[in-house]
């Protein structure tokens, strides 16, 4: 695992610091292409780092929801 400061991961996925915070502290999204650069920059999985496990799956609807973001769809919006 790497370890990442602020300053080297927003260089990473071609950003600037003040937009790296503002994804921290859940002010603002990153756009699409911004997100995969983020995700495989962190070696994570997009699903993951979209929250999508954290979908409600209370009716027949959302679990298909849930179902399609995490394994048909990269697209967040």
């Amino acid at each position: 695992m790497k370890e990442w400061t602020k300053t080297k991961l927003a260089k990473e996925i071609n950003s600037d610091i003040s937009s790296l915070i503002t994804y921290e502290q859940n002010k603002r999204r990153p756009k699409l292409n911004t997100f995969k650069e983020l995700a495989n920059s962190l070696d994570v999985d997009h699903a993951w780092l979209a929250s999508f496990h954290e979908l409600p799956e209370g009716s027949f609807g959302q679990k298909i929801r849930k179902y399609r973001l995490i394994n048909g769809s990269r697209c967040l919006y």
